[in-house]
C-alpha cells in the first residue's frame, strides 16, 4: 500500500493585512476536508501592514502554520524558494496570500501525485479577471511554449510539485517567472506532468501584486528577462531522473512489463 502524500503550501504574502486571515481559514479548511497531513508556511515578504500580527495569531493556535519572514521584500520567486527550504512534506504548492485561489480546487488533486511529478493547473472561469490580465496571460504563455518548446497551458500559478524533483533545480529567477524556469527544466528534463482544471475566486481587498506588463518599461524589461531565461534553461545540463519521483517508478514498471 503507498504511503499517504503530504503536502506544503506556501503562501508568500506582501502587504495582506485584509486577506491573509481568510487564506490562512481556506487552506486549513481544506487540510480538514481531504484528510491531508500538511503545513502552511507564511511567508511574509517585507510587509509594513499588520499582516505578520495576524499571521502570528494563526501560528499560535495551529501547529500546522508557521512563518517566514522578510526584513524587505524579495520577490515572490525568493519568497517561494525560502518557503521550500523550510518544507518538511512530499509535495509543495504555493497558494498567494491574497485569498483570490480556492484551497480545495487544489487539493482535490493530490492524489495525482501518486502517479506523477508536477500537477499543472488551468483557470477554467478567466472571465472574472479582467480582459487586459486575460490578454497579457495569453501572450505570455504562448511565449513560453514557442521558446521553451514546452506544451502546457500554464506556467505559473497553483502548481503541485513533488519537493524531492524541484529540490534538484537551480533556480535563478526571484520575480514572476520563477515558476516558468522550475517547469521548463522539469519538464524539459523528462519528468512526468497532468492537467487539471480549477475555478477562482475574486480578490475581497486590496490590488493584485501581479502586474506583468504595467508601461513599454515593464513589457520591455519582461521580455528581456524571458529571453534571459530562455538562454538559462537550454545551458543547464539535463539530470538524471531520480529514484524517488512516480516518474522514475513508472519507467521502471514499463521497463520490467517489456523485459
Amino acid at each position: 500500500m503507498r504511503k499517504k502524500i503530504s503536502l506544503s503550501v506556501i503562501m508568500p504574502a506582501l502587504n495582506e493585512e485584509g486577506n491573509i486571515g481568510p487564506a490562512i481559514e481556506d487552506t486549513l479548511r481544506a487540510f480538514d476536508l481531504f484528510d491531508i497531513e500538511g503545513e502552511l508556511i507564511v511567508v511574509n515578504d517585507g510587509s509594513i501592514d499588520t499582516t505578520q500580527s495576524i499571521i502570528d495569531r494563526y501560528s499560535a493556535h495551529d501547529p500546522r502554520v508557521s512563518a517566514v519572514r522578510h526584513v524587505k521584500t524579495m520577490g515572490i520567486g525568493r519568497s517561494f524558494w525560502d518557503g521550500k527550504a523550510a518544507a518538511k512534506c512530499d509535495v509543495v504548492v504555493m497558494y498567494p496570500g491574497d485569498n483570490e485561489m480556492i484551497a480545495s480546487e487544489m487539493m482535490k488533486y493530490l492524489p495525482l501525485m501518486q502517479h506523477t511529478d508536477v500537477v499543472i493547473p488551468f483557470v477554467v472561469n478567466t472571465s472574472v479577471r479582467s480582459i487586459t490580465r486575460r490578454i497579457l496571460s495569453k501572450i505570455y504563455s504562448t511565449l513560453v511554449t514557442a521558446l521553451f518548446q514546452i506544451d502546457v497551458p500554464h506556467t505559473t500559478g497553483l502548481i503541485m510539485y513533488r519537493k524531492s524533483v524541484i529540490d534538484e533545480v537551480t533556480l535563478k529567477s526571484e520575480g514572476y517567472m520563477f515558476q516558468t524556469e522550475i517547469v521548463a527544466k522539469i519538464i524539459r528534463n523528462g519528468y512526468l506532468y497532468a492537467e487539471v482544471p480549477y475555478f477562482i475566486k475574486t480578490r475581497v481587498s486590496g490590488e493584485s501584486k501581479v502586474n506583468l506588463f504595467g508601461s513599454l518599461t515593464g513589457l520591455i524589461a519582461l521580455m528581456t528577462q524571458l529571453f534571459a531565461l530562455v538562454r538559462e534553461v537550454y545551458s543547464t545540463p539535463g539530470r538524471e531522473i531520480i529514484a524517488d519521483s512516480a516518474t522514475y517508478e513508472r519507467q521502471a514498471v514499463s521497463e520490467k512489463r517489456r523485459c
